[in-house]
């Protein structure tokens, strides 16, 4: 056999070979187009990222930020990432309009805020609540509130967007500064959740085994309490009977007040739940030096 000969021969074992290989094809992704998304909210007491005043009703209205970006992804479950949109409009509003661009469907799933490493699968939505939130005067941390929506783009594509969550208004008097809130409960606060997007009238989240049963809310340089006029503390949780749940309240000087629940909570999907007044008192720190101690007996 000469040399050519050889060359055909081995050609032909690698193109029987790979014949018989079981090789994934994938198809190219779908071309991206132009799209526009009009959406709005809810009307509850608690959505999104800012809150406004209080109307005669009790309603805290809730508006959108020129800034805000969601999530937006078809719903035929052709790709697992969300693509990002952007609200186009300049001013605080009541609904807004979101544009950017995504493969062509019929029907689309959208989540806010938007998160790189949110995913699709089999009609559901996992995500992720923040274990960590920043504090905002008068409202919650921005892009903490999550919401999901679905539209249908030869319907105008109106996004309608849900609450997934409940808001916690923690009000406190006293002459510390805090730096920062814990909240700890029996059940899962943050971490990765999920969300069925075939709902019925209001969607539901469901946790994971990783889920986390804290949260912290950071205040950045400190948070100033005033001797009597609280300043509420506001923590996005989800919707759940919470039995049991303790608060670690640092100041930033290093004192620590600890309180635990007397009664359950009820946080309700899309409403801010009020807590009472709660005066600022550091823990005693026992010094165990000072005290005199009991018998003590080694045990075989």
């Amino acid at each position: 056999m000469n040399r050519l000969d050889k060359y055909i021969y081995i050609l032909s074992c690698i193109v029987l070979v790979s014949g018989c290989l079981n090789v994934d094809e994938f198809e190219e992704p779908a071309v991206k187009v132009a799209r526009t998304f009009h959406a709005q909210m809810e009307e509850h007491p608690a959505t999104k990222t800012v809150l406004g005043e209080k109307n005669a009703e009790g309603i805290t209205p809730v508006l959108w930020m020129a800034d805000d970006k969601i999530g937006v992804i078809p719903a035929d479950d052709t790709q697992p990432y969300f693509d990002p949109f952007v609200n186009k409009n300049s001013e605080l509003a009541d609904t807004a309009i979101f544009e950017g661009a995504i493969a062509p469907a019929f029907d689309y799933y959208s989540i806010y805020p938007y998160d790189k490493k949110a995913i699709l699968q089999s009609d559901s939505i996992i995500f992720n609540l923040n274990s960590v939130q920043t504090y905002k005067a008068g409202s919650f941390d921005q892009g903490a509130f999550p919401m999901v929506a679905r539209a249908a783009y030869d319907e105008g594509g109106n996004f309608d967007f849900k609450n997934l969550c409940g808001v916690l208004e923690i009000n406190l008097t006293g002459l510390e500064k805090i730096k920062s809130i814990t909240f700890s409960a029996e059940r899962p606060v943050s971490g990765s959740f999920s969300v069925n997007m075939k709902y019925d009238t209001y969607p539901i989240i469901h946790s994971y085994a990783s889920s986390s049963k804290s949260i912290t809310l950071h205040c950045g340089d400190g948070v100033q309490l005033n001797e009597s006029t609280p300043t509420p503390f506001y923590f996005v949780l989800p919707p759940a009977e919470y039995e049991k749940f303790n608060l670690i309240i640092l100041t930033t000087d290093g004192k620590m007040m600890v309180k635990q629940s007397k009664k359950p909570l009820d946080i309700k999907r899309s409403y801010i739940i009020e807590a009472g007044a709660l005066a600022y008192v550091e823990d005693v720190a026992f010094d165990l030096s000072e005290i005199q101690t009991a018998n003590c007996y080694v045990v075989t």
